[in-house]
This record gives C-alpha cells, sequence and structure tokens, in this order.
C-alpha cells in the first residue's frame, strides 16, 4: 500500500508543477501596453503570427503632446527650461497651457518644412515644449502658434 500512496502523490505533484509551467505560459502570451493611451496604428492584424520582438501596434498618451519649434539664436537667451507658454491652433480661441522641458544643445538650419521670417539659412535651436491636452483637441502632427511668457 505504501508504493501506491507515493505514486499518487508523486503524479498529483507531476499535474500540479504541469499547471503552474501552463499558466506562465499563458501569462507570458498576454499582451499589454506599456502605457496608457489610444491605439495610433495597428501593424499586425488579428489572427496574424506575433512575432517576438516585433511591434503589434502603436500607442500614443494623447493627453500630453509634444510640441517642436524652432528658435532663432538671436532669441535664445529669452528662453528657459520649465518656462511656461500658450499653445493656440487655427480656428479656435482656446489656448493651452505648455511648458517648455528641452532645448536642444546644437543648433541646426531650419527645417524647410518651416516656415519663418527668418531666412533659410539662419541657425535655430530645436525647442520641446509639453502641452496639456485634457480635453483631447489637440490631434498628431496639427499646426499650432506657440508664444512663450516671459
Amino acid at each position: 500500500m505504501r508504493i501506491k500512496r507515493k505514486l499518487f502523490f508523486s503524479k498529483n505533484k507531476q499535474l500540479q508543477a504541469g499547471i503552474a509551467i501552463t499558466q506562465l505560459a499563458l501569462n507570458d502570451c498576454r499582451i499589454l501596453a506599456p502605457i496608457n493611451g489610444v491605439v495610433i496604428n495597428r501593424l499586425v492584424q488579428p489572427g496574424e503570427l506575433a512575432v517576438l520582438g516585433k511591434n503589434l501596434i502603436e500607442v500614443a498618451d494623447l493627453t500630453h503632446l509634444k510640441v517642436t519649434i524652432y528658435v532663432p539664436l538671436t532669441r535664445l537667451n529669452r528662453i528657459k527650461l520649465g518656462q511656461k507658454a500658450i499653445v493656440k491652433i487655427d480656428g479656435s480661441n482656446e489656448k493651452f497651457p505648455a511648458t517648455l522641458e528641452w532645448i536642444s544643445s546644437e543648433a541646426e538650419f531650419t527645417p524647410k518644412t518651416i516656415m519663418t521670417e527668418e531666412t533659410r539659412t539662419t541657425l535655430v535651436y530645436a525647442v520641446k515644449l509639453k502641452v496639456n491636452n485634457s480635453g483631447g483637441k489637440l490631434k498628431i502632427g496639427m499646426p499650432v502658434e506657440v508664444y512663450l511668457q516671459e
């Protein structure tokens, strides 16, 4: 009788170990986004094979957007990190609060897609602002006007 009892306990432990391994494998199959946000682009369709290391979707947090502006060298001394700004969109009088959070350490030529009053050969510094978009009215790629506060 002792031998049968040992076999029973051994099979029970093997079964429990198999269940635990299966549960771990199932947990590894869960797809979780690293942030809360909106799906911008689906790169893999339902039913397609998901490959390790390949992006499945693009997700963006639209509650805070980044705006990139270009500041000429002559105005660079007027801006600083943490400086407040106002962002406006065409066709609306609504103002969105923004904060200057990055200033490039290197000058560059004005990108051709940016229309400025200065000539195209003027050196500028890229500056990024974080804009509060909790209402969701701003969209990615939308042109805006930025007013830096002194």
